[in-house]
């Protein structure tokens, strides 16, 4: 089966279990520019409706009699999206800035690769990257989300970018802590139940690599460029150092040394990106420096 026919009789069975509602597979964008076909079902009066990526239940092994069971697995998941939605009175709180603005946090994204994205929310440039803006959501469940900030959200609420960025500077770090792990560390704790504890001494502990992220380890990125008093603490212990950008939920910390060649260090980066990782997740190709109390791109 070719995916487009697959497509097809997905949104036609998806019709005839939403007879009364609107059904529509549509081009949906994400980070980095990336575009994934999303099936949406909207019922008469519903502002904002559950999307399911299609393209993950489908292979080059698809076949017809496949749909059904397609179908039937998308519509539990909508259903039950709906009613986690139904937990959380979003669109009332959004309304209301007093509500939300010890909600708003930050986090960075890649500047080109969100071109578009740009176009549409509040932002600011660092250096290659771009701040923006969301609001966190916490449901009746326990499970806890977030919502793009649009520019509309501005006009809505009547204020300027810049005050999106002093809350977020105070809220983000209550909100989400920060989080520095040695290599060491993690690696211990990966190897626990699975090698011998005798073993687990003589693996020798690396203090020049770190990993740096958040606490709940989700878009932390942002911890390293936008927190200076983490950069600060981060500094006092290790000295001058790199940082290398993961992912946009992490990034890893070393120390610095004159002799580090940042062409190949890009290489590594660029591979892992390419090979590794989600194209959503990719946060830059580049290699940053601190020292001097100053963060740049390392040339």
């Amino acid at each position: 089966m070719f995916y487009q026919q697959f497509e097809d009789l997905l949104l036609e069975r998806m019709k005839e279990l939403n007879p009364d509602d609107e059904v529509v597979i549509q081009n949906v964008k994400k980070n980095n520019g990336i575009e994934l076909r999303g099936l949406c079902v909207r019922k008469r009066g519903e502002s904002i409706s559950p999307t399911i990526y299609v393209q993950n239940y489908f292979s080059e092994d698809t076949s017809e009699d496949d749909i059904d069971v397609v179908a039937e697995k998308t519509q539990r998941i909508i259903e039950n999206s709906r009613i986690q939605r139904q937990q959380f009175n979003g669109i009332d709180e959004l309304m209301n800035f007093g509500e939300v603005a010890d909600k708003i946090f930050y986090t960075v994204v890649n500047r080109d690769k969100n071109k578009e994205l740009l176009k549409g929310i509040p932002y600011r440039e660092l250096m290659d990257l771009a701040v923006v803006y969301k609001v966190h959501v916490n449901m009746s469940d326990g499970s806890t989300g977030s919502i793009q900030i649009k520019n509309e959200f501005l006009k809505l609420w009547g204020v300027e970018e810049e005050a999106l960025y002093q809350l977020a500077k105070k809220n983000t770090d209550k909100l989400f802590g920060t989080c520095l792990r040695s290599m060491y560390e993690i690696l211990i704790e990966m190897c626990k139940g699975k090698v011998p504890d005798y073993l687990l001494p003589a693996l020798e502990e690396d203090n020049l690599m770190y990993v740096s992220t958040n606490d709940e380890k989700c878009y932390g990125a942002g911890a390293i460029f936008l927190n200076k008093e983490f950069r600060d603490k981060v500094h006092d212990k290790i000295g001058d150092f790199i940082i290398i950008p993961s992912s946009v939920h992490e990034t890893i910390i070393l120390t610095y040394d004159e002799s580090m060649d940042s062409c190949e260090i890009r290489k590594m980066i660029r591979q892992v990106n390419n090979e590794q990782l989600d194209p959503t997740e990719v946060l830059s190709e580049n290699v940053y420096i601190y020292k001097n109390n100053e963060i740049q791109i390392m040339y």
